[in-house]
Parts: C-alpha cells; structure tokens; sequence
C-alpha cells in the first residue's frame, strides 16, 4: 500500500530526528557502552522506545503498523549510527 508506506516514512522523518539521534549518542555514553559497532542494538532499543514513548499518540492517531514503524525506525537510526560513531 502505497499510502502507508508514504505514511510511515513521514512520521519517521519528523520522529527519528538529528536531535533524538543524538540523544542516544548520549544515552549510551552516560551508561558506560562503548561508541562502536557492539552498541548498535543498544542505540537502535533506545531510539525505538523513546520514539514510542513520545509520539505513542501520534502512531494511534495516523493509524501506523507499529511492526513497519519500528522497521523504518531502526533502518534510520542504524544508518545514523554507523555513519555517526
């Protein structure tokens, strides 16, 4: 479906932003893990959750898989990572 697709990139582009990329680089460092390649799972877990923790109404009010959200989400946030450590 073409217009769900569109849908969750949008609400991906506006909720995985550079500052909240950046907030997980400092997450990371406050809890001791290392800023390599062994902390990916770590980066993307915190992304994810604090992206539900803070647009939960807004994924409810567009109607948005949470299973191709968090999808969309993690491939951003693992490119990010990786170009950013």
């Amino acid at each position: 479906d073409v217009e769900a697709v569109e849908g969750i990139n949008e609400f991906v582009e506006y909720a995985v932003s550079e500052n909240r990329l950046k907030q997980g680089l400092t997450y990371l460092q406050e809890n001791g893990f290392p800023l390599s390649v062994k902390s990916t799972g770590d980066f993307i877990r915190w992304v994810v959750n604090d992206v539900y923790k803070e647009e939960s109404d807004t994924i409810v009010a567009n109607k948005l898989e949470v299973k191709k959200i968090n999808s969309a989400i993690s491939v951003k946030a693992r490119m990010w990572f990786m170009n950013n450590i």
